[in-house]
């Protein structure tokens, strides 16, 4: 029997070990900013591309935070959603949201309820473009605060 030579790519390190501590310094009193701010830390770090965290308008259904972030293939699509559902619930206490487009993975959405988080692959981000069908809604600061050198030497 003739074996082919196939080489497996491995996960990135970032995808295979558990997200240190430090990406969720200074997180927000508020369970649901807390929540939203968690998905859009996770979806950086596991390689989500340009996260953004807008605060919806109360007068929507949709919750009070829309998390929106892109992945580079489909494949990423699935594991960013699977990452974030367990920071949120790790740092927040969220329960399992309603889930949906797993199956296609171009456009896969966790929904919680008070916040919903978006993963698109490129093409469908740019297609169906939520930050300006929503160009309205205040974007939330997520990323850490940067320590003072002032602050360090304390």
């Amino acid at each position: 029997m003739e074996v082919s030579n196939i080489s497996y790519q491995t996960a990135p390190e970032s995808i295979r070990t558990a997200i240190p501590d430090e990406v969720f310094a200074d997180l927000p009193s508020d369970v649901v900013e807390r929540a939203a701010v968690v998905a859009a830390r996770t979806a950086e770090y596991r390689g989500g591309v340009n996260p953004v965290v807008l605060a919806m308008p109360s007068n929507t259904a949709m919750g009070e935070y829309f998390v929106i972030a892109s992945a580079s293939n489909q494949r990423l699509v699935g594991s960013l959603i699977r990452s974030i559902e367990d920071e949120v619930r790790r740092w927040s206490g969220y329960p399992p949201p309603n889930k949906e487009g797993l199956d296609d993975r171009q456009w896969a959405l966790l929904d919680y309820g008070d916040f919903v988080v978006h993963v698109f692959d490129v093409d469908a981000r740019e297609f169906y473009d939520l930050e300006r069908l929503w160009g309205d809604a205040p974007r939330r600061a997520w990323k850490p605060q940067p320590t003072s050198s002032t602050d360090a030497a304390d």
